[in-house]
């Protein structure tokens, strides 16, 4: 049972972390579009705090930027990075029937 001090200390923990302001970063890596964006879509939408500033980080390849970017409705700073990724790089030797030589010591 929650007695009245116990009420005042959450309400007032409610107004410190509220005038909080963080700074959230969401670093992905994706080869499909769907779920994962749905996901960050939903979660950044409906953040409880609306100082907060969001960012995504994801890999320029990921065909759901564009969902992302069109569905966000709160401010979102996107960055497509280009970094070079092992799976990608792997998926092109797989598209040219090329296999990476094996590590032998």
């Amino acid at each position: 049972m929650v007695n009245q001090t116990d009420r005042k200390l959450i309400v007032d923990l409610k107004i410190i972390f509220s005038s909080l302001t963080m700074k959230i970063l969401f670093f992905t890596e994706n080869t499909h579009f769907g779920g994962l964006d749905n996901f960050l879509i939903s979660l950044i939408n409906h953040w409880p705090n609306s100082s907060d500033e969001i960012s995504i980080i994801c890999n320029q390849s990921h065909p759901g930027l564009p969902f992302l970017r069109k569905r966000l409705k709160r401010e979102c700073f996107i960055d497509s990075n280009r970094l070079l990724l092992d799976w990608e790089v792997l998926s092109k030797f797989e598209l040219k029937n090329i296999s990476p030589k094996p590590n032998i010591y």
